[in-house]
């Protein structure tokens, strides 16, 4: 621990910074500038933000972009086949396996699409 002289000779350098030294105004000014960079920062990105929103429209939200969509809508797809086929082979048996199939198809379709989709590297 610090011995009280110590102590007393950090206090007594503490010095508070006057208006007119001049790395505090430049310190003053850089933070001014700064924070002007910023706002004009989020006003461009709230700018991109509200422009995306329109192109993309209520659908776009939801699906995501032109190259997304294609997938999330197969991934629905699939989710659904799947969701259906299980829930009619527990509730009705042997009577829906035929439909059973068919979701089981739906949701292979899908998933060979969306895996077997050629992306460029």
């Amino acid at each position: 621990m610090a011995s009280s002289e110590e102590l007393r000779k950090a206090k007594s350098s503490i010095s508070e910074p006057e208006d007119t030294d001049p790395e505090y105004e430049e310190a003053q000014i850089e933070a001014a500038n700064f924070k002007l960079e910023l706002e004009k920062k989020k006003a461009e990105y709230r700018h991109t933000e509200n422009m995306m929103d329109k192109k993309l429209g209520l659908m776009g939200r939801f699906l995501g972009s032109n190259e997304q969509a294609q997938i999330h809508i197969a991934f629905i797809i699939s989710t659904l086949g799947i969701f259906a086929a299980v829930i009619g082979l527990w509730k009705y048996g042997a009577a829906v396996a035929e439909y059973s199939i068919a979701g089981f198809s739906l949701a292979a379709g899908a998933l060979g699409y969306i895996f077997g989709q050629s992306r460029p590297h």
